[in-house]
């Protein structure tokens, strides 16, 4: 039986990495003594899989993984359970039963909302600065060397706002991070440090729908959620 959990990331575990959460997931689903369903053959390991990993230091209430269970179990108890497993930081806020087949997360997700903490006096300038140019070539390391993309088609939309600003980046065909996003904002703005303190929230995450892109998080419960 394969479910959804709803998950989030909060306080100092927000700068575990991805790799890192993934092996801290696993070893919680044993404690809490999930049925769980493994891969077949010589290193079998759990049927489990995240969503568009977080960067390191951002925090979320909307994270998503699926998991596969060899029992049939009330989704209300796989996340009581899981919820009293995992350590402190890590929360897992609602789960979803699905059904045997569908599309995965990775194939779902195509874009990510975040809201961005930043006081920095050149934000809105550089906004709309950023948010005219047709195009805007950035470096970034890549298996070894530097790779160029452009990252203003990797913004789908930016608002200014008090303290900061609302983002909703793609995922596909290549993830655009809200760090490389501020520091061409830094750039475009003439800031003297390169890279302003900020605080950054995933607030969604997004799939295609018939209208447009449409929320993965329809159906939830925000059991626990900080809001």
């Amino acid at each position: 039986m394969r479910y959804r959990v709803r998950w989030a990331k909060r306080g100092k575990l927000r700068f575990l990495s991805h790799h890192d959460i993934a092996t801290v997931f696993e070893r919680s689903m044993r404690r809490a003594r999930l049925p769980m369903a493994y891969t077949k053959g010589f290193s079998a390991h759990p049927k489990i899989a995240f969503g568009s990993g977080l960067p390191v230091g951002y925090g979320s209430e909307v994270e998503l993984l699926d998991l596969e269970l060899d029992e049939d179990v009330d989704p209300a108890a796989v996340r009581a359970r899981l919820e009293d497993s995992l350590p402190s930081g890590l929360h897992a806020l609602d789960v979803q039963r699905l059904g045997t087949k569908g599309k995965s997360l990775g194939e779902l997700i195509v874009a990510a909302d975040y809201e961005v903490e930043c006081a920095a006096p050149w934000l809105d300038a550089a906004i709309a600065g950023f948010l005219a140019l047709p195009t805007y070539e950035f470096a970034r390391p890549y298996k070894g060397s530097m790779r160029i993309d452009d990252l203003r088609a990797g913004v789908v939309s930016m608002t200014p706002r008090t303290g900061g600003f609302s983002l909703r980046v793609v995922i596909k065909p290549r993830a655009t991070r809200p760090g490389d996003v501020m520091k061409a904002l830094a750039q475009i703005g003439d800031a003297l440090d390169p890279l302003p303190a900020m605080s950054v929230q995933r607030t969604d995450l997004l799939t295609d729908g018939p209208e447009g892109p449409s929320s993965l998080l329809e159906g939830f419960d925000l059991v626990g959620a900080v809001t």
